[in-house]
């Protein structure tokens, strides 16, 4: 009887039990969903610097800050309230519940067939409290050892060295609509949130230094070596160490070649380590299982179906993925703790700076070129809800499998979804070229100008969770899988160029943004208008005056040509990142905005 709830628990279907029904309507009466932030800080920095002797200085510091949020969420259903309206047992009258408030509420209806008298105690609000702590003690020795010097350098070895104490501890405190289990008491916002505490300390020790090998002969200006070493203790992780070395070296005044080889350590943060377990809301494309299969379900499949708690008859006959969005357990795994993720980076570059391009007017040129190649390995996030789902029912894993849990044979009834607890994954890498270049124009008795301008290309974006499931490429793409761990499409080309007209105690200018065309990586379960976002370019005006030394007004108007964000969709990308059927923190919402501002120094 997965259908009914057996109240008098006599096993047969009867008048004293309950059918249980999903109901799946958007109750825009309710109002629009909102979240009202408040937040409130502080930071306390001190500390002293000296001089040992005339090569030697030190540098002591302690900073201790504290903040305070708060959420207050709104527009979503309160399930308890609706459950007693819907199981009305007469006009007027609401099953269960003595509440005079209580209003029979017309689920059945189109729009405004809920009353306000039927959405004021359909509603549910909610309020979330974050706190965060942190500490910081760090000293430092930095100087030049004389005694350690090549026959070729005019300079000795430049080198620092110190330590550093830190110490961080977080918590969330919702309230009791939040923590009920298993999502809440508003519909439609995902899982409960549980109380979280906890956090972590590190004792570091590190050194680096700067070897110059040669200066001042012809063709090697200056050829240096640059090391640096630092170990950390973190509680409750362990030790990690991470390191870089690397060369700098200038042939010809002006004209500097650079490379360097880096290994960086990150150890899990407080959310990371102490995240109780809950039920949440994730995005996911198709379910194998489901009638959205296209394809026959053979006899392999359908027993990779059972094996996560489907009935044979249920197997091709459940609903596919409805809005994007399954079930999935979020959290801690207190038995296995994420441990520390590490980046190797490398980076090769040119750096120019001619005295002058052969034209009077044109001062200060500078151009850089770049390559990096970051690659992240046992990055610490949960997998994709897809990709357990592509892991089971695709390659028959059943360590995937495992992470599967279905009830009544679909992934949104309560109790059901996919495991998707923060872990080491496989990788992350990025790899691109980056173009810098920066000029001033003099205008002689009109001021001067300032140009700048920074292009980017990737030619890798991708990642990989699972050694068993195969990379996914994010460059020049948007969609669900990359959404959960890029954030946000991901252009191979953009730029930044700005210019600003200097002329006294006035600077006003523009900044031109390029965002290049994305591509969504599943066009056969897009609609043909969501599958590209073309190009986009926006222009800002920014302008200051320095009325006096202490005294500086700003003003700018961003977007000025007020350029609409592109629309695609709830399905095209994930919920965390595609906010309102769009891409919030990629391209602009708000449309024309301006601003002004005044900084004011003591």
């Amino acid at each position: 009887m997965p259908n009914f709830r057996d109240n008098n628990n006599d096993g047969v279907v009867d008048a004293g039990d309950e059918l249980l029904i999903s109901y799946r309507r958007r109750t825009l009466e309710l109002g629009p969903r909102s979240s009202d932030y408040g937040r409130n800080w502080f930071q306390f920095v001190t500390g002293v610097r000296g001089e040992i002797n005339d090569s030697w200085n030190y540098d002591l510091m302690f900073s201790h800050g504290e903040s305070d949020s708060s959420e207050v969420r709104a527009g979503y259903t309160n399930l308890e309230n609706i459950e007693q309206q819907i199981n009305s047992v007469a006009p007027g009258v609401c099953a269960g519940t003595s509440d005079p408030a209580c209003v029979p509420i017309n689920f059945f209806g189109g729009f405004g067939s809920i009353t306000p008298a039927m959405a004021a105690y359909a509603q549910a609000l909610a309020i979330e409290e974050k706190r965060y702590i942190q500490t910081i003690v760090n000293a430092n020795v930095a100087g030049v050892v004389d005694q350690v010097r090549t026959p070729w350098a005019a300079n000795g070895l430049g080198l620092s060295f110190g330590a550093e104490y830190r110490e961080e501890n977080g918590e969330t405190i919702p309230d009791e609509c939040l923590k009920l289990a298993p999502v809440s008491c508003q519909g439609g916002a995902g899982g409960n949130v549980l109380p979280i505490k906890g956090g972590f300390s590190a004792t570091e020790f590190y050194a680096e230094g700067i070897m110059p090998i040669v200066d001042g002969m012809t063709g090697v200006e200056s050829l240096d070596l640059e090391l640096g070493f630092r170990t950390a203790n973190y509680d409750p992780t362990g030790v990690v160490e991470s390191w870089k070395y690397g060369f700098s070296y200038e042939p010809i005044p002006g004209l500097r070649f650079r490379a360097m080889q880096q290994r960086a350590v990150r150890a899990p943060n407080v959310g990371e380590l102490a995240s109780p377990v809950v039920t949440a809301l994730d995005n996911a494309a198709f379910d194998p299982c489901s009638v959205g299969n296209p394809n026959t379900i053979d006899a392999a499949l359908a027993a990779l179906c059972i094996s996560t708690g489907m009935l044979a008859p249920q197997v091709g006959t459940v609903e596919d993925i409805v809005s994007g969005q399954i079930n999935v357990f979020t959290g801690t795994n207190l038995a296995a703790l994420p441990g520390p993720e590490v980046a190797d980076t490398t980076t090769v570059g040119v750096v120019w700076t001619p005295d002058s391009l052969g034209i009077p007017a044109i001062t200060r040129p500078t151009m850089t070129l770049d390559y990096y190649n970051i690659e992240i390995n046992d990055y610490i996030e949960g997998p994709p809800a897809q990709a357990v789902l592509d892991g089971c029912y695709v390659l028959a894993d059943p360590a995937q499998c495992a992470n599967i849990v279905r009830v009544g044979g679909n992934l949104t009834n309560d109790g059901s979804g996919v495991r998707t607890l923060t872990t080491n994954l496989d990788y992350l890498q990025a790899e691109g070229v980056e173009f810098g270049a920066f000029f001033g124009v003099d205008l002689e008795t009109a001021g001067t100008l300032d140009f700048s301008l920074n292009v980017n290309k990737y030619i890798t974006n991708e990642f990989q969770p699972d050694p068993l499931v195969g990379v996914t490429n994010c460059s020049g793409v948007y969609s669900v899988s990359c959404g959960g761990n890029f954030g946000t499409p991901l252009p191979e080309w953009r730029f930044t160029q700005r210019t600003m007209w200097n002329y006294g105690d006035f600077q006003l200018g523009y900044q031109w943004r390029y965002l290049g065309e994305v591509t969504t990586d599943d066009p056969a379960n897009t609609f043909d208008a969501f599958e590209t976002i073309d190009a986009y370019n926006y222009i800002d005006l920014m302008g200051n005056w320095q009325a006096t030394d202490n005294l500086r007004v700003n003003a700018g108007v961003r977007n000025v040509f007020e350029e609409e964000p592109p629309v695609v969709g709830g399905e095209a990308g994930d919920t965390g990142s595609n906010n309102g059927n769009t891409f919030p923190s990629t391209y602009d919402v708000l449309g024309r905005v301006f601003t002004i501002g005044v900084d004011v120094a003591f």
